[in-house]
């Protein structure tokens, strides 16, 4: 390993060891972005909450889902007197913990990495013009690493943007669909705690955020 990678490492894991040594405090957050699945774009959902020390490093977790279900049509026994023309439906919704680190922090802007592993289930479900007909599932383990970022407009509202990949392992019960994908989000932010204590400074649940 080059001697300026190693360097930076020990960097990283000395400002972990140095900001874990302060008080931990809450910290939450609703997830908002984009996805692929099978090459389809679709919106992801997902609700944050944890521990972060002073927002450097921040340790959470996170329930995740598809923000509508991913919509197709196929041919089933395609050739035989069998052959049948169905909607389908994919769902996906998992459970993940969250290890965050700030890669650079001023008073306008944070840069961080989230590292994501989780656990949870791939459903796709098949209609014919009356009913459920067949339906699949397959456990599904994600895992997520993306670079985001926040331009912090006025007190508590901001700008948040970020990039990032998920690769994931699956029981292969879906065969026919790519769970793996790109995702990607662009919108505001708000910081709930300097919300709430522009709101109300003298609320005790204030200083915990």
């Amino acid at each position: 390993m080059p001697l300026k990678t190693q360097a930076q490492l020990y960097h990283v894991w000395d400002s972990i060891q140095y900001y874990m040594k302060f008080k931990p405090t809450l910290t939450g957050d609703f997830d908002s972005k984009n996805t692929f699945v099978t090459g389809n774009g679709v919106p992801m959902k997902g609700l944050e909450l944890g521990i972060t020390y002073k927002n450097k490093i921040s340790y959470m977790l996170g329930i995740y889902f598809l923000g509508q279900p991913l919509y197709g049509r196929v041919i089933l026994k395609k050739g035989t007197v069998e052959e049948a023309q169905y909607n389908t439906l994919v769902y996906i919704n998992y459970t993940s913990i969250i290890a965050e680190y700030s890669l650079y922090k001023s008073h306008r802007w944070n840069i961080y990495m989230p590292l994501q592993v989780g656990i949870g289930t791939a459903k796709k479900q098949y209609y014919d013009t009356v009913s459920l007909k067949i339906e699949k599932r397959s456990t599904i383990l994600p895992i997520e690493l993306s670079i985001t970022g926040n331009y912090r407009i006025w007190k508590f509202i901001g700008l948040s943007g970020g990039l990032g990949y998920r690769r994931a392992l699956s029981s292969n019960i879906i065969k026919e669909e790519d769970f793996n994908g790109i995702t990607y989000s662009l919108g505001f932010k708000i910081w709930f705690g300097d919300l709430c204590y522009l709101l109300s400074p003298k609320c005790k649940l204030c200083k915990y955020l």
